[in-house]
């Protein structure tokens, strides 16, 4: 009953609700997550859920040289790291102040990785176990369309050596295998590395638009 899932969430455990009816008849209450059906339930969410309510990344896939995982809290001293490199935030935006952006991480895991399933991941070097960047998949609205964006940032000192195709190729995978066929790219004009690989990848230019006065490349991929 209600006052019984109120008493789990004020404890902080891991709620899952199957009410057996329609979810816009059941009240919304915080840190829940609530299904029509019993049967709507599988093994692979109940264990993707429990590690993220615990904070525990989930793996996503991996390559020869990467796990990419799903990001915790422990990783942002890593990501300042990468993002304080000028050449990082020359084409995309860095990150907020320390006590914003953790915040923005927890809402990030509970949101987007739990209703969606997918989103930004980090991408770990199997070898070192050192986080090299991340790169997944977002949502970009173009034309009025909410479409599935391709996105990665890689630390300089591991660019150049093949990173990003690696993660990029395994990432448009996971994509085909879930259901998103369709994903495109956002690159800036001057950005010719990203531009490269997003060709390389199997894109195509489908429109140019104009953003804080920098033209960018919508490229298209079919997967």
């Amino acid at each position: 009953d209600i006052c019984n899932i109120n008493k789990a969430v004020s404890m902080k455990l891991p709620v899952v609700i199957a009410i057996n009816g329609k979810l816009e008849d059941y009240p919304v209450i915080d840190g829940t997550v609530v299904f029509e059906s019993v049967y709507d339930i599988d093994k692979d969410f109940l264990e993707k859920f429990y590690n993220r309510f615990m904070g525990i990344p989930n793996v996503i896939t991996s390559t020869k040289r990467l796990i990419i995982r799903e990001i915790c809290l422990d990783d942002l001293d890593a990501l300042y790291e990468i993002y304080a490199e000028p050449d990082i935030t020359m084409y995309m935006e860095g990150l907020y102040e320390r006590e914003e952006e953790e915040e923005f991480t927890r809402q990030y895991i509970r949101n987007m990785y739990g209703f969606y399933g997918y989103g930004l991941w980090i991408l770990e070097e199997k070898m070192t176990g050192k986080i090299i960047g991340r790169a997944g998949l977002s949502h970009r609205d173009v034309d009025g369309e909410v479409c599935i964006e391709l996105g990665y940032v890689i630390g300089k000192p591991y660019q150049r050596q093949g990173y990003a195709y690696e993660a990029c190729i395994a990432i448009l995978e996971y994509a085909k295998k879930i259901g998103k066929t369709d994903v495109i790219s956002c690159v800036s004009r001057n950005n010719l590395p990203s531009l490269k690989l997003s060709y390389k990848l199997g894109f195509n230019e489908y429109a140019r638009v104009l953003s804080d006065d920098m033209e960018y490349i919508i490229l298209k991929c079919n997967l």
